[in-house]
């Protein structure tokens, strides 16, 4: 009797743990060069959702939604984007002459680490919190970042 009250006891963890890290992790993919060098096209990503981590924070690498009436040619219905945070609310916006009016409670700046060449806040302006899906943890597969020489 003993011996099935532990394997139901460790089933019951499994399970429990099963459905935490599957509501809890994230996987998705780089499309695209906006974060060259950091992470390259077809890299994919391990992120925290959000809910179980704190809020972003300048220099994190989240995973975000789209604002409304912005869309990625060939990018599907909701399509995800990876993009660096470059200011927080409070913060003046990046790249501006540094007395512009911060950023509103709320909002995040996020940019691409490929000026240039990236779908961010620089077009769409402070993004709402509330579209960050997750916060990068590690890469999972893909090119390691070149090495600077």
């Amino acid at each position: 009797m003993l011996i099935v009250l532990i394997i139901l006891a460790v089933i019951a963890v499994v399970v429990v743990l099963g459905l935490l890290l599957r509501r809890g992790l994230l996987v998705s993919r780089v499309r695209g060069g906006s974060m060259l060098p950091t992470y390259q096209d077809g890299d994919m990503l391990l992120a925290v959702r959000r809910g179980l981590f704190r809020r972003p924070r300048a220099g994190d690498v989240v995973v975000c939604r789209l604002p409304y009436g912005f869309a990625i040619p060939g990018g599907g219905d909701n399509p995800l984007l990876v993009k660096r945070v470059g200011a927080v609310a409070g913060d003046p916006r990046p790249g501006g002459d540094g007395v512009s009016d911060p950023l509103p409670a709320g909002t995040i700046y996020v940019v691409g680490d490929s000026p240039g060449h990236s779908l961010d806040s620089n077009t769409f302006g402070p993004l709402p919190e509330d579209l960050v899906v997750g916060v990068v943890v590690r890469r999972m597969s893909g090119a390691q970042p070149s090495q600077s020489r």
